[in-house]
């Protein structure tokens, strides 16, 4: 499962599907639309797209893609629209969807690909973690939420400052990648690790 941090702008597209009769079959017609287009323009997207190609062999529909807030908040001149400060309701609302996705689809891993700024709605969300380890401190975290193997990342469209402490977001997911396969090795044709200590 591959989880964004919120949608971007789409709220003000939605009007016109909410004054329709058939508001749930357009809704629909357009969801299907989007998600049947071979590319998608984007960092986001071309990760997701690289996520399907390293750990599903570009099987798109083996990934499920959903965010982790439901709906963004336009505020500001700034790039982020930030709005899990903006609703104590919407914030609860989102955390019980993703909640409910995650225990009908029982996904083995969840890569948060939303940046350590929504650390405390994950946190929120999924409040029995166990096995946390900060991987490389404020870019990549991975934990557990029961069997699911978790990690949380920079967002892809994340900016490199000039001398930045941080790596490049791809190293960051390479990593991530080889996780997966290390913990999933049957999934990836890999060999079994041996235990060589002492019994």
């Amino acid at each position: 499962m591959f989880v964004g941090k919120e949608t971007n702008g789409w709220c003000g597209k939605l009007g016109a599907y909410y004054a329709a009769e058939n508001a749930l079959a357009a809704l629909m017609k357009s969801y299907q639309k989007q998600m049947g287009k071979p590319k998608w323009p984007g960092r986001f997207f071309q990760m997701l797209s690289r996520t399907e190609r390293e750990l599903n062999g570009a099987q798109a529909d083996a990934i499920a893609w959903t965010n982790l807030m439901r709906t963004d908040w336009a505020h500001g001149k700034g790039f982020s629209r930030n709005s899990k400060e903006f609703s104590t309701a919407l914030t609860k609302m989102s955390q019980e969807m993703l909640r409910f996705e995650v225990e009908l689809l029982k996904p083995d891993v969840i890569i948060f690909a939303c940046g350590m700024s929504y650390d405390s709605v994950i946190k929120e969300t999924f409040p029995h973690r166990t096995n946390s380890e900060p991987v490389v401190k404020r870019a990549l975290w991975q934990f557990n939420v029961g069997e699911i193997l978790c990690f949380r990342s920079q967002h892809p469209q994340a900016i490199r400052r000039k001398n930045s402490i941080f790596k490049p977001v791809d190293v960051y997911y390479a990593d991530i990648f080889e996780r997966v396969k290390t913990n999933f090795p049957h999934v990836y044709n890999l060999p079994m690790a041996v235990n060589t200590t002492n019994s």
